[in-house]
């Protein structure tokens, strides 16, 4: 209901700046729509993990309020469902929005700052009845670098808790950092390699500041057709969460595959897109698959 809801929302609000962009030159813009589904292995992870299949979209807007200083807002949902194993309720559901000031360098290069606002509700949680909601805020430094046929991004940033309802166990901080390097074979066929780290803290209700280490690895091909405004990308994801208390490591490894579809709003390319529109993002913690990492007992 609250992705339905969401989805209504962001279609309102999409009309609407798409509406205004026709009055705005300087305005472009990215629509995505994916799905996938993974693969999940877990060493003493008391609740067992299942094989999760997802599904969401984004909605990033770029302007250029003046040559130093640009702006991309993002909206952005996801459901993931089978997350747990024999659990008759184990679905997932992130959505929130985020903000990029951006000052360009030349040609040659980007940075920033970020801020992002998520919400995550995560299905009922032992002993209690009921979902676990977050409210979760984060703020970013950022930065492009572009070559010839390279592009490579880097973010570095920490995020909390504002809210937290029904909560037994919860991530409540951290910090991660994660790199990425982009090559065009041409302007609109791209490959993509990515990585991650995360280091996060939660409390449950017999110990507190457990601590969570993240890794993500993941490596994505996209193509545009010269005469389309849509394109297809295809994406390959490993992901690991560990949790340490006292000396004991309990982990889940998730590999998933995952297939979707850009339309690009007056951006020439890809590779135009990745220099001068709204390319950059933010992620998102303690939602399925990562969620597995706050369950550890």
């Amino acid at each position: 209901m609250r992705l339905t809801l969401l989805s209504s929302a962001s279609a309102l609000t999409l009309a609407a700046t798409f509406g205004q962009a026709y009055a705005a030159p300087d305005f472009t813009g990215v629509l995505e729509v994916y799905g996938g589904a993974g693969w999940a292995s877990d060493r003493n992870f008391f609740l067992g993990a299942d094989d999760p299949y997802f599904y969401g979209g984004k909605a990033k807007g770029y302007w250029s309020l003046s040559p130093d200083v640009h702006l991309q807002i993002d909206l952005f949902a996801q459901q993931t469902d089978n997350v747990i194993n024999n659990w008759s309720s184990s679905d997932a559901t992130v959505y929130g929005g985020s903000m990029h000031l951006l000052h360009p360098i030349g040609e040659s290069a980007r940075v920033g700052v970020a801020g992002s606002v998520w919400s995550n509700d995560v299905f009922d949680l032992p002993p209690l009845s009921g979902q676990l909601e977050v409210t979760y805020g984060l703020v970013a430094l950022e930065g492009q670098y572009f070559t010839t046929n390279w592009t490579f991004s880097g973010q570095v940033g920490y995020f909390d808790d504002f809210s937290c309802g029904n909560c037994f166990v919860a991530l409540t901080s951290g910090e991660y950092v994660r790199g990425k390097a982009r090559y065009y074979f041409d302007d609109n066929t791209a490959l993509t390699a990515e990585a991650m780290e995360m280091w996060g803290s939660y409390d449950d209700l017999m110990f507190t500041n457990k601590s969570l280490h993240s890794t993500t690895l993941g490596l994505e091909f996209e193509r545009k057709f010269d005469a389309s405004k849509f394109s297809g990308f295809l994406g390959v994801n490993y992901q690991r969460d560990a949790i340490d208390k006292y000396g004991s490591t309990s982990s889940v490894q998730t590999t998933s595959v995952s297939l979707g579809f850009k339309y690009y709003f007056d951006q020439p390319s890809v590779r135009s897109n990745d220099e001068t529109g709204a390319e950059l993002d933010t992620p998102t913690f303690g939602n399925a698959p990562a969620l597995s990492g706050i369950m550890k007992f």
